[in-house]
């Protein structure tokens, strides 16, 4: 609505001067009114108007002109005249508005660059914490921080110094971050001593607080560097201010630059406080991090200097001990001892022994304290491992009167993965020492399966390996009728070297087996508890953490492949192993089933049948001649990479690797180098057919198969046989069973043992479970161990000729006595060198080298060995140490031993090996047997 004020528009004096000569030169008589009536011009009085004429302005009536006919004219001029005040008026206001939201826009977009700023500055901030929390280099992080002062500054060149300290009162400055001073500066300011009088950085540091130099050229401060500073880099102004600790100690300082004499702003200020909070926090980071690098360092070497002290422990404390047992042993099967003497050295065999799990029990303990046990997990049958301990105690429980139960709940799962080995070690403690202070009534062994709870990082660290399979808690409960623990006992019961009465009274043990135990069981993420009522029984219980086993494994026992599903392609795999009974069982696994197969014997011929026939899975044995499966693998992944970056349609192809070698450092090895999985020696034929499902998604045909029985009071998955079940069969039977394992021929085999007559029960039921599974390589080992326990073969004694390499005189004479009792002889060298001399000089076929000697060890002279002399000529060389870890057993392997002999050296073991050996030399083939690890 327009709004005009027609009384001020008339009486304005231009207005109304307008009207006036309008009205005379017209001659009208009229009046003026607004909308309400109010008479606002009038030239006469006395005469009613006929004519009423509206004002108008943009169709809008604003008032009336009253008069005859000539006073339209007026009110037309009064509508021109309002419209045009009328466009005065917005124009003007216009023009006021349009002031307004200029200054508005003005202000709105400082407020956008002000905060865009803020973003960019606290978005810097946050980049700067990351790379902190990142770990970055320190001189990156400051370097960070100095540019982003210096972009948010008034032109401002900034640098930071770090503070060194010399001694207890000296420091010097370093260069921590200066990114846009000439390097002059760097050159100058680094290595300088930090006085007073060292510029305004110099003060800072000493007073620890903010020091601004207003002008370098005239301030006594910067006297020393004025003409530099100046004049060469042009700088009026410094404002440096400390990099503090929360503690108060001075890190190093911040110093912002100007290129006129000038007052730091506020917004400087600002920003010099951003910027010492974030360097204080980096240096600070880094400052704690190398303290922690040195201290993990220190630990290093402090574990490696206790390692080494471990090693050397049990190398001096094995070998007295060994020359002790040894000698020993031979004073035992002289004849001519009188009973009393021969009690005497019995006494001396068991106390050697006791000492020696001793030194192993001490050792375990020291390894742990020091964090070198780790777990190694496996995929193991539960059951089968119950059932081998149950009928490897029952005659220690039987020998008492006791009464031995093993019972499972039928929730606990067959296949699991944990680490075998020390549930098994578990397990042998807590069964023995019940049997060991049980004098009548019962042991029992409960397996039940419970909720799972994780609650600690331990338990969740334990499982991570594997945590993508279903995770189960198992309990085991060890319940006895025995002696019992008194209450004041149980709260040391798990401490190292404490001892219960009755264990003192027993003078056995060492006091470690269940401290040790209670640290395996909590690697494996569980506890260990005790219930004991003196003269009533103890009843140990403990938990573990456990994964179940891939689904492709689940109920392997309880189904047996017997074809491939129709309708499936040709599966191609290829047997890398150099083994011929290792290769033979394979290829009578997978061929019936309907696999093409093909094989060969090294790394080597396996990359040119890769190439030549493109299989879909590798079977790729780790260890053997020419070239190794962890180099084969490499090369192949190589020849893929190659052919794929050619745009080769070439899918890869599937490697899971096979050894002998149990530990979880091999496994990784074996991925490292590319390997799609891994499986361990001995394996089951259950588990190979699942492995190439799981990887090809191949699909068998299958038959049930007897399900695996309930542990307690049945037979286990297979009787535990020893060499000595083989007393009373005849050598021509033996010899027949030999072939035909040799040839894995598990039809003659079944047929061999069907001629078992009904005392030998236990040996043919081992033997079928072992055809069963394909073990035919245990079959032979238990045959050449029971010939060679019967026999020395006088063959033997005269192809062996033997060299042993040992520096300790004790334990050269030991070694040859027990050469000599077995009917051997044999020649000495102290050391490598001269070793390497003696086999240049004549042939020896088996080397017994000891490890640690002066001018060359046993590892090295190995190596010479295994690099001189080619595989038909290389002699047989077996370790002799009192150092059994199984790291140096591996080690040992690595640089080419054939086997390994533990200190102390007990004849049979040494009959065995030579025995073993012997017979490889005496067939004069390439193939070696299994080595004893």
């Amino acid at each position: 609505m327009i709004c005009i004020n027609l009384h001020k528009l008339i009486t304005q004096t231009e207005t109304s001067s307008t009207i006036k000569n309008m009205i005379d030169a017209l001659g009208a008589s009229l009046s003026i009114e607004d909308l309400e009536g109010t008479i606002l011009f009038r030239n006469t009085t006395n005469i009613t108007f006929r004519q009423r004429y509206p004002i108008i302005v943009l169709e809008q009536v604003i008032g009336w002109v009253n008069g005859n006919e000539k006073a339209h004219c007026i009110a037309d001029l009064l509508g021109y005249m309002a419209k045009s005040e009328f466009e005065k008026e917005n124009l003007a206001v216009d023009a006021l508005e349009n002031i307004e939201i200029a200054e508005r826009k003005q202000t709105l977009e400082k407020e956008i660059r002000e905060r865009q700023k803020i973003e960019t500055l606290l978005d810097g901030q946050n980049h700067i914490l990351e790379l902190i929390a990142e770990g970055s280099p320190l001189h990156e992080v400051l370097d960070e921080i100095v540019r982003l002062i210096e972009a948010h500054s008034h032109q401002a060149l900034c640098s930071l110094l770090l503070l060194e300290k010399v001694d207890r009162t000296t420091f010097v400055f370093r260069n921590g971050a200066a990114p846009n001073f000439p390097e002059l500066y760097r050159q100058m300011v680094d290595g300088l001593e930090v006085r007073e009088d060292v510029g305004s950085c110099g003060l800072a540091v000493m007073r620890k607080q903010p020091i601004v130099s207003k002008d370098i050229a005239n301030d006594p401060l910067w006297v020393e560097f004025k003409e530099i500073f100046s004049e060469h880099f042009r700088l009026r102004t410094c404002c440096s201010t400390p990099i503090l600790t929360s503690d108060g100690d001075v890190l190093g300082t911040f110093a912002m630059y100007y290129h006129e004499p000038c007052t730091p702003s506020s917004q400087d200020l600002e920003l010099i406080e951003k910027a010492t909070y974030l360097a204080k926090t980096a240096i600070v980071r880094h400052q704690t991090e190398e303290s922690l690098k040195q201290a993990k360092e220190i630990a290093e070497v402090a574990n490696q200097a206790k390692t080494e002290f471990l090693t050397n422990m049990s190398h001096e404390l094995r070998t007295p001990l060994s020359a002790i047992l040894g000698f020993t042993q031979l004073l035992i099967h002289d004849p001519d001892l009188s009973a009393d003497q021969q009690e005497s050295l019995n006494i001396i065999c068991r106390s050697g022994e006791h000492l020696m799990s001793l030194i192993n029990d001490v050792l375990e303990m020291a390894k742990i304290e020091a964090g070198q046990i780790v777990l190694t997990k496996t995929t193991f049958d539960l059951y089968y491992m119950l059932g081998v301990l149950e009928e490897m105690l029952q005659l220690k429980a039987s020998l008492k009167g006791l009464q031995l139960i093993f019972e499972v709940g039928s929730d606990v799962p067959q296949l699991i993965s944990a680490d075998e080995k020390k549930l098994r070690q578990i397990l042998i403690n807590l069964l023995g020492n019940a049997i060991k202070f049980t004098d009548r009534g019962s042991v029992t062994l409960r397996v039940s399966q419970i909720d799972t709870k994780v609650s600690s990082q331990e338990a969740i660290a334990s499982v991570q390996a594997c945590q993508e399979h279903e995770l189960v808690t198992l309990r085991f409960d060890v319940e006895d009728t025995g002696w019992g623990i008194a209450q004041e006992e149980l709260t040391h019961l798990f401490e190292p070297f404490v001892q219960t009465d009755a264990g003192r009274k027993a003078q056995e043990g060492t006091g470690l087996g269940l401290s040790i135990s209670r640290k395996f069981i909590e690697m494996m993420g569980g506890e260990i508890f005790v219930e004991s009522n003196v003269g009533k029984g103890s009843r140990f219980s403990f938990s573990i953490l456990a994964n179940l086993a891939q689904d492709t494994l689940k109920g392997y026992s309880n189904l047996s492949a017997i074809g491939l599903e129709a309708g499936q392609r040709n599966y191609r795999i290829l047997i890398v192993e150099d083994k011929t009974i290792n290769q033979q069982l394979l290829l009578k696994l997978l061929t019936p089933l309907g696999f093409q197969v093909c094989h060969c014997e090294n790394g080597q011929e396996a990359i040119a049948v890769w190439q030549d026939w493109s299989p879909d899975l590798i079977l790729m044995d780790i260890r053997m001649p020419v070239l190794d499966g962890y180099e084969a693998t490499k090369q192949i992944r190589l020849a893929e990479r190659e052919k794929e970056q050619q745009s080769e349609a070439f899918p890869p192809t599937k490697i899971i690797a096979i050894t002998a070698n149990a530990f979880e450092e091999e496994r990784l090895k074996a991925i490292d180098a590319g390997c799609d999985d891994f499986i361990r020696k001995p394996y089951s034929s259950e588990l190979i057919f699942a492995k190439i499902a799981e990887h090809l998604g191949v699909r068998y045909i299958y038959t049930e198969a007897v399900k695996n029985p309930v542990i307690s009071n049945l037979t286990p998955f297979y009787q535990s046989l020893e060499s000595d079940h083989f007393i009373g069969m005849s050598t021509s039977w033996l010899n027949l069973l030999q072939e035909a394992a040799t040839h894995i021929d598990g039809k003659q085999v079944l047929q061999l043992i069907e001629q078992i007559p009904l005392s030998h029960k236990t040996l043919a039921t081992g033997l079928k479970n072992l055809v069963h599974e394909f073990r035919f390589e245990q079959i032979l080992n238990l045959i050449a161990t029971h010939t060679s326990a019967q026999i020395v073969d006088s063959d033997f004694t005269t192809l062996l000729r033997i060299l042993v390499v040992e520096d300790s005189t004790i334990n050269q004479k030991l070694v040859l006595k027990i050469l000599s009792s077995l009917g051997y002889s044999a020649d000495v060298s102290v050391n490598g060198l001269q070793a390497l001399d003696a086999l240049k000089q004549q042939t020896y076929n088996i080397v017994l080298m000891d490890l640690q000697m002066p001018e060359m060890d046993g590892f090295e002279a190995t190596e010479q060995i295994y690099q001189r002399w080619s595989p038909q000529e290389r002699p047989v060389v077996i370790a002799l140490t009192a150092n059994s870890t199984p790291e140096i057993r591996d080690r040992c392997l690595e640089v080419g031993m054939d086997d390994f002999i533990s200190k102390p050296v007990r004849v049979k073991e040494m009959q065995m090996a030579l025995q073993r050996w012997g017979k490889f030399l005496a067939k004069r083939s390439i193939q070696k047997p299994p080595s004893l690890n």
